[in-house]
């Protein structure tokens, strides 16, 4: 039976010219593999604009391309985007919900919890950074989905007993002939020593130049990647004049041929994204890679990763980065055989699990909300407290990690429950302090500053505290949140 699935992803152009269109671009792919199979595919985007290429235009003929208004709020407002969203589901039935990743903020948050409310399967699409991380990855996200997919090469796969969850490759398929051909038929070019410049971000196009100026290989072939393959050439010859190896610019080719390009590579030069370092790992491909310090780091990767990786900084290739160069351009891609396993088609193997996936949402999250501290018994605590003198039933508990604190870490808890014969539903923020004193100070805190905050349930012992969810608003940014553990994570 066909279904109705809505994707909700995003593509966000932050500073230095940087694009985040990894979530982007994985939902387009799923949602594309679903659409061949006679499904009807809804995709919501925020930013989806910011970038164009042939996948987005495929998906764009195929895929209905929605709008959901959502504005950052807090109290009120929030309440408002809540209405929106519901009464947009509403309209649009879908069976199934897939979020681009695991939901933390803005529209793909609001979209997870009212798909919850609304009784709609949900599914988050992720990445595996590495084996150990699967477990406490699901122990934070999980019981807020119905299903999760984690991707990335096979040595980052992990085991869990968590039945939901399913690891894919990445999201890729790989043309290396379609890639020959057009080096040899339209560049001019061989692949006997090719290295690819993944060069979207302007930064890694300065590093890919810089790189080229101070390689010392008459053999070796530099084709840029770029959505300004003119101005990459008139930059490379503005600084290189006439390179030593053969180089080219071209636009961003169909993914088989783009893929395939990286697959011939000997190294490969892009941004420290997940996304870009792991497809070309797992296609037998080194990666000297530009670090934005705050995002994606390469040190959160098992050791069979980092001999084939190099982060740097700096657009000026440095002698550590140009010695990972060359010592690069020299690696067999059969010793990248730890790295991964071969495998492709990840979007299929999504398409699979989502049509296998039940089409109610599952009835044990409970289980794990209460492994974190939130029981029912709590939860019915903060229910009497928000209808005194009634006899509040829990029916179903969801729980997601949103921030973490250095003193606590702050979830969203949903709950269904029944007032009599009514059903109603409500969000609250649980959270949960590493220390009964530390949830002391707060709770004398929100009296003293905070009146606005309903403070439903306290638990010294369990270090719980349940309040009314204010509006992510009130929260610091996820941006801001995720760069200061990583600073911290690398030192």
């Amino acid at each position: 039976m066909a279904l109705r699935v809505l994707f909700a992803t995003y593509c966000i152009e932050l500073a230095e010219g940087q694009l985040q269109i990894g979530a982007y671009k994985r939902g387009l792919r799923v949602g594309l593999a679903l659409s061949e199979r006679g499904h009807e595919v809804l995709f919501y985007c925020t930013g989806h604009n910011n970038f164009h290429d042939d996948l987005t235009a495929q998906g764009k003929r195929r895929m209905r391309f929605l709008d959901f208004p959502f504005r950052p709020a807090a109290y009120e407002g929030a309440e408002a985007n809540r209405a929106s969203f519901l009464a947009q589901l509403g309209e649009l039935q879908p069976d199934l919900i897939v979020i681009g990743e695991t939901p933390m903020a803005g529209p793909m948050l609001e979209m997870t919890l009212c798909a919850v409310e609304a009784k709609i399967p949900v599914v988050f699409l992720d990445n595996a950074y590495h084996p150990s991380y699967v477990g406490a990855f699901c122990e934070k996200h999980g019981a807020m989905a119905d299903g999760i997919v984690l991707s990335g090469p096979s040595a980052l796969y992990g085991s869990t007993s968590y039945r939901y969850v399913t690891h894919v490759p990445p999201y890729m398929e790989a043309s290396p002939s379609a890639a020959r051909a057009l080096l040899r038929d339209e560049l001019g070019m061989n692949a006997d020593r090719l290295m690819v410049v993944l060069a979207y971000d302007p930064n890694v196009e300065r590093l890919g130049i810089s790189l080229l100026t101070q390689l010392d290989d008459p053999d070796l072939a530099v084709v840029f990647v770029s959505p300004d393959p003119a101005g990459v050439q008139r930059r490379v010859a503005a600084s290189c004049g006439v390179p030593r190896g053969r180089v080219r610019a071209i636009a961003p080719p169909t993914e088989p041929v783009l893929f395939g390009l990286l697959q011939l590579a000997r190294c490969a030069v892009t941004k420290c994204a997940y996304m870009q370092v792991t497809e070309s790992l797992s296609l037998g491909t080194p990666v000297v890679s530009l670090y934005y310090p705050g995002f994606f780091s390469l040190s959160a990767m098992p050791s069979a990763i980092k001999p084939y990786t190099h982060a740097t900084t700096t657009a000026v290739a440095d002698p550590a980065t140009l010695a990972a160069a060359r010592r690069f351009l020299h690696t067999d891609a059969e010793e990248l055989g730890a790295v991964h396993d071969g495998t492709l088609g990840a979007a299929d193997r999504v398409a699979d699990f989502l049509e296998a996936l039940p089409r109610t949402p599952r009835a044990d999250a409970a289980v794990e909300c209460a492994r974190l501290g939130f029981t029912t018994r709590r939860i019915r605590g903060a229910l009497l407290a928000l209808h005194p003198g009634r006899a509040p039933v829990v029916l179903d508990v969801r729980s997601n990690c949103l921030r973490e604190f250095p003193d606590h870490a702050v979830h969203v808890v949903v709950c269904r429950y029944a007032l009599g014969e009514d059903s109603h539903f409500v969000r609250l923020w649980g959270r949960v302090f590493h220390s009964a004193r530390a949830l002391f100070i707060e709770t004398r805190r929100i009296r003293a500053e905070e009146p606005r905050r309903r403070v439903l349930y306290t638990s010294l012992r369990a270090r719980i505290l349940l309040e009314l969810d204010m509006g992510e608003e009130v929260l610091p940014s996820i941006v801001e949140m995720m760069a200061r553990r990583r600073l911290a994570a690398d030192g």
